[in-house]
């Protein structure tokens, strides 16, 4: 009877618990944000080469061609080094109003100045 009463326990427990409903919650939310960064990435290729399709059939320079070219192509990787830079300050400055300790990614020892000018 001891064991019955310890699995039923146990079934409980599983089904029951707190944990696993958050873990399933934190899953269908990453599996939400992969979803939308893979539309959000389609969008992007799609829209780039609409552009480029309509800037090589236009007559212009093919210097402002090339420029236009790299400009696009380099577009995700600056937005992104943007974006990291500013995650960290707003985190940062939300951390020291409140009181929490800032904890950064990397752990060094010593004062590292070098943090404030890092983009990645």
């Amino acid at each position: 009877m001891d064991a019955i009463a310890k699995a039923q326990n146990a079934l409980f427990e599983k089904q029951y618990s707190t944990q696993s409903s958050k873990t399933m919650y934190k899953l269908q939310q990453i599996g939400t944000v992969q979803f939308v960064a893979t539309c959000l990435f389609w969008t992007y290729v799609l829209s780039a080469l609409v552009f480029l399709t309509i800037l090589i059939l236009k007559k212009g320079s093919w210097a402002f061609k090339v420029a236009f070219l790299v400009l696009v192509i380099a577009y995700p990787f600056a937005i992104y080094t943007v974006e990291i830079f500013l995650m960290k300050t707003v985190t940062f400055l939300l951390q020291s109003i409140v009181g929490e300790v800032f904890t950064r990614p990397d752990t060094e020892f010593g004062v590292d100045y070098s943090y404030l000018f890092t983009f990645s």
